[in-house]
């Protein structure tokens, strides 16, 4: 069987429209993926430094939870502060959390007897800082619950981005008291 000639002239075309893409329909394709991802970027890295802090707020919260609730539980002065080395409380927040009990009432740090009861890793944020009355190395809960002299603030920014910021009010006022 022959082609029909009509029929032979559609199959030429059909094989010039397949060969591929034109230099214009690339270069328009090329600007719309720059300009997306120029759009896309800044948003995606406001959107990190935004996370980065929650997962600060929620470390600083969790621990200064758990310190209240253990002093509750246990009816024993709980201490809750960054840490290098186990053992002594420094002031950069920006250090691990460690919680131990506070069974000697040393101000600097834990004793080798005294048992650490949870870590939390270090902070991921560029700047923390707690400013407040009383000690700026720990915070220490009584048995009752209630912060043993601490109202302060935590500060936390993330690098680049001034905007991102967030404080943390640590109060001691308006807490029930124990009996």
């Amino acid at each position: 069987m022959r082609i029909p000639p009509a029929r032979r002239g559609a199959r030429r075309v059909l094989r010039r429209r397949m060969r591929g893409f034109t230099l214009i329909e690339l270069l328009v394709v090329l600007v719309l993926v720059v300009i997306v991802t120029t759009w896309a970027i800044p948003s995606y890295q406001s959107l990190m430094a935004r996370q980065r802090i929650s997962v600060e707020v929620m470390r600083l919260m969790g621990a200064l939870g758990q310190a209240r609730s253990t002093a509750v539980m246990r009816r024993a002065e709980v201490v809750v502060c960054p840490t290098a080395d186990r053992f002594t409380c420094e002031g950069d927040w920006m250090l691990p959390l460690m919680l131990f009990i506070d069974e000697d009432g040393s101000p600097g740090g834990r004793a080798d007897d005294e048992v650490i009861l949870k870590t939390w890793p270090a902070s991921e944020v560029a700047s923390l800082t707690y400013n407040g009355f009383g000690s700026q190395r720990y915070i220490r809960y009584r048995a009752n619950g209630r912060p043993r002299g601490h109202n302060g603030t935590y500060t936390l920014c993330t690098e680049g981005h001034s905007t991102e910021a967030v404080s943390y009010t640590h109060l001691r006022a308006h807490e029930t008291r124990g009996n």
